[in-house]
């Protein structure tokens, strides 16, 4: 067990006893214009601190310590005593994004207080789920949308499962199913709608931005494609370019003599990579004429 260093010289760690709660805990003892007072403590992260971690964290009981040492942050392992079954992950966090807190979701559950939750609610979904707990969200839609009420973790209660609730409401900020150039994809968030321009047309998103649409207020707002040309090789390895098309994104090329196509494709071709938004290119091989190809 590791104690956080950034304690005063003159403060110490002591066990005390809460009298609103009967019921003890670590608390600091410190003097403060020649008083002492007793406070209960709090585990907290320092920005170059070490994390302090107690022995009992929501019922639960501190197993091991672990350092992450790519970004400061600090984890703890915890497990149920008599028999208690962790709901949720069994690591506590510390340090990082959450410099000033310790993180823990688990819960440590009684056979009795156990539920074996429902993977779905009425108008939304599971987006994350772990030993046992899950969370939800609301469906959403262009024009339409639902709002949580309750928390996102489903809660059980004397072994009865406790949902969160989507409740309608109407968006009057509406994404059209046109799209200059382009296509609405089936991607949608609230008050969001994915787009797509016709890349086999020459057209595309401009790079460095992304094809979704958003609302101003009632008001949508839409992605742009602008066209682009390839730019093709001249001459690829023994071979040269004749011609490129209308649409600029096929190009025909010939082998040079004692050479010939490989697979008898004489065109390259231009198109964008639909993840990385770049244009990619293939060309076709030119080889010696006699070679035969060898597979594996």
């Amino acid at each position: 067990m590791k104690w956080e260093s950034g304690l005063q010289n003159t403060s110490v760690l002591v066990i005390c006893t809460l009298a609103e709660k009967g019921e003890a805990r670590l608390c600091v003892r410190e003097m403060k214009e020649g008083v002492v007072v007793v406070m209960p403590y709090t585990p907290s992260c320092n920005p170059g601190d070490m994390c302090m971690f107690p022995d009992l964290l929501d019922g639960a009981k501190f197993r091991e310590e672990y350092t992450d040492d790519g970004s400061g942050e600090m984890y703890a392992s915890y497990y149920c005593e008599d028999g208690g079954r962790m709901e949720g992950p069994d690591m506590a966090s510390c340090g990082g994004d959450n410099k000033d807190e310790v993180v823990f979701e688990g819960i440590c559950r009684s056979d009795g207080e156990w539920c074996d939750y429902e993977y779905r609610i009425e108008n939304g979904y599971v987006y994350r789920a772990d030993n046992g707990a899950v969370w939800f969200k609301c469906n959403d839609h262009s024009g339409v949308s639902y709002v949580m009420e309750g928390d996102e973790r489903a809660q059980c209660m004397d072994g009865q499962a406790i949902y969160p609730t989507c409740i309608f409401v109407e968006n009057d900020c509406k994404f059209s199913d046109d799209f200059e150039n382009g296509y609405k994809e089936w991607e949608v968030s609230f008050n969001k709608q994915k787009y797509s321009c016709n890349t086999w047309n020459g057209w595309r998103i401009p790079e460095g931005e992304s094809g979704w649409a958003f609302c101003d207020g009632d008001t949508p707002v839409y992605p742009v494609c602008v066209k682009w040309s390839c730019d093709f090789k001249e001459t690829i390895s023994d071979g040269t370019q004749e011609s490129i098309d209308d649409s600029g994104m096929n190009a025909w090329y010939t082998c040079n003599d004692g050479f010939r196509l490989e697979f008898g494709e004489n065109y390259g071709r231009c198109q964008i990579n639909q993840e990385s938004n770049e244009i990619v290119y293939e060309y076709p091989t030119c080889i010696v004429v006699g070679a035969v190809c060898e597979f594996p």
